[in-house]
């Protein structure tokens, strides 16, 4: 099967079979087997660039020599494994969605399960974590919880439902391509980094992440968009003032913070005790009346000690004025007498 070709097909027992090897690349399928496999495949399975649903009541897709799966999109539901393979199973690019019974894996191969660059929906607990099984670059749901490994970048539009949670840990990355989407319903938690490159599209009704501030709304981690309210008492940008003794020239200031991003002031480092900037303002010292005399007295003295004889002279002057005044007053009385 190749291009644009769509097949549909619906059997009583299998809805496709084939003892050799089926080769899809391009194209759309749907199979359906009531009583057994959806696709069977003596001879391995390989699908391409292609879309596929397939349910089954055994293995929905069943390659006897393997199955690979590359660039496409996959959905498998069965009453057993639902992604199987006696040999290996081999995912690149590519997302699927395996949905099998409580207790069965969605995807097995007993000789080993290789994922990479893939987004992964399975009903199963395996995680492909250990030997001959490896994942890389990918994202990987048990169930309705999800989790990032290494720096994946999504093969093509894929949706976390609102039941669901992904946790993008720390040094691990999605990236949002040219020409895909990403759609968020569900609950995200970005430790690593969330990107959206130019073309691609982020949709987004369910937020989380970030921190609200004094004057700003929080940004959420995956579509940047601000949401919720403002948080009146977080307040990132919280400038400690020491306190200044007052002096008679100038005027002190109490311990206090001061926000710069609100423009309010507050009594403790916590910024939960708000006052006024008047408040925090301590009067000048008022004058001492008796310390400006002494201070007066001082200067004086400090001029008499200058070598300024200019008041010297002016009392030897007086002296010698009245000495004058007491002499002529003792001539004229002996005069007169």
């Amino acid at each position: 099967m190749q291009g644009n070709a769509t097949i549909k097909a619906t059997g009583y027992s299998l809805g496709i079979d084939c003892g050799g090897k089926i080769s899809v690349n391009g194209g759309k399928f749907i199979a359906k087997g009531v009583n057994s496999n959806g696709v069977y495949a003596g001879n391995g399975i390989e699908i391409k660039n292609a879309e596929a649903e397939v349910e089954g009541y055994y293995p929905a897709l069943f390659g006897a020599s393997g199955v690979s799966v590359e660039n496409s999109t996959v959905t498998a539901k069965a009453n057993d494994v639902a992604i199987y393979s006696p040999d290996k199973v081999a995912i690149t690019n590519s997302i699927i969605k395996a949905t099998s019974p409580d207790g069965c894996d969605g995807i097995r191969g007993n000789n080993g399960t290789t994922v990479s660059g893939s987004w992964i929906e399975t009903s199963g607990d395996e995680t492909f974590a250990d030997d001959p099984d490896s994942i890389t670059d990918s994202v990987l749901f048990n169930g309705k919880t999800g989790k990032t490994i290494g720096n994946h970048q999504i093969p093509g539009d894929v949706t976390v439902e609102k039941d669901m949670t992904l946790d993008i840990a720390k040094d691990t990355s999605i990236t949002v391509p040219d020409k895909k989407t990403f759609t968020n319903h569900g609950k995200i938690d970005v430790k690593g980094t969330f990107t959206k490159e130019d073309g691609g599209t982020v949709i987004c009704d369910s937020h989380s992440g970030g921190t609200a501030t004094c004057v700003k709304k929080a940004t959420c981690d995956v579509c940047k968009a601000e949401y919720g309210a403002i948080d009146a008492s977080n307040h990132e940008s919280l400038k400690h003032v020491e306190a200044k003794a007052a002096t008679k020239d100038q005027e002190g200031n109490i311990e206090y913070w001061y926000c710069e991003d609100c423009g309010k002031y507050f009594a403790d480092k916590a910024g939960e005790k708000e006052i006024a900037q008047a408040d925090t303002v301590i009067a000048k010292l008022p004058a001492d009346p008796a310390a400006d005399q002494n201070e007066g007295t001082k200067k004086n003295d400090s001029s008499a000690s200058t070598g300024d004889d200019s008041n010297l002279v002016l009392w030897v002057a007086l002296i010698l004025l009245s000495g004058c005044a007491a002499g002529g007053t003792v001539l004229y009385r002996r005069t007169q007498n």
